[in-house]
């Protein structure tokens, strides 16, 4: 990712792109590539939390599903477990064994929005919720997994670190992860569309040449002779 620039004055300089930039970049890159080859759910979740959460350095990060117009949160429906990362492990959690901010993630399905928040101290909202209080979290990341016509889960990541927030660009990199595992998840369901209309096209075959095999089958006996 490193390159030259002319500048307006004919001056000629490297690209300005430190160390974590260039990590963001890469991280893009390595998920498309993932999102264009992987159709196992839970293999493709976890490769995604995991590379966008190093490049971002978080400390703790899930992916939620949810239903449309519900404030519930739910699990991976392939394993039954919530995908998480902490502290750079990856982990399948049970329901309810991971606590987040549900005041954010019930802001974030409402408003269909993204949602940064650097500090937990400037919103009255935030502070007096009781997960923020117990687990003494300070900056917060949620952005929705939009699908078309409505939000399919949430993508979740917060800290505890003191004068350490995530940033806009932590937060830019998150939906657009979202935004990829959203277009992975159309494209997932028109494969299944397309598997489940050959299973059909197949049943139909079967099933004539099975209708064949009887019509045959009455046919010799109606013209065998008696006897």
């Amino acid at each position: 990712f490193r390159g030259t620039v002319l500048g307006p004055e004919g001056d000629e300089r490297p690209s300005a792109i430190d160390d974590r930039q260039e990590a963001m970049l890469r991280a893009v890159c390595t998920l498309m590539s993932e999102l264009s080859v992987r159709y196992d759910a839970c293999s493709l979740v976890d490769r995604v939390l995991e590379t966008s959460c190093n490049a971002i350095k978080a400390q703790r990060a899930a992916l939620f599903f949810a239903e449309p117009g519900e404030s519930e949160l739910l699990p991976c429906p392939d394993c039954g477990h919530v995908h998480m990362m902490e502290n750079g492990n990856l982990r399948h959690a049970l329901p309810g064994e991971i606590r987040i901010s549900n005041t954010v993630t019930r802001r974030v399905l409402r408003n269909e929005e993204s949602f940064l928040c650097q500090d937990s101290r400037w919103d009255r909202e935030i502070e007096l919720a009781k997960s923020v209080i117990e687990l003494d979290l300070r900056s917060i990341i949620c952005v929705p997994i939009r699908g078309q016509r409505r939000v399919n889960g949430v993508l979740y990541v917060d800290s505890n670190r003191p004068g350490q927030p995530y940033t806009d660009d932590d937060m830019l990199l998150i939906a657009a992860v979202a935004l990829g595992l959203a277009a992975w998840g159309v494209r997932r369901l028109w494969r299944r569309v397309r598997v489940r209309a050959t299973e059909r096209a197949h049943v139909r075959e079967v099933w004539a040449a099975g209708l064949d095999a009887q019509l045959v089958a009455l046919g010799e006996r109606v013209g065998r002779p008696r006897g």
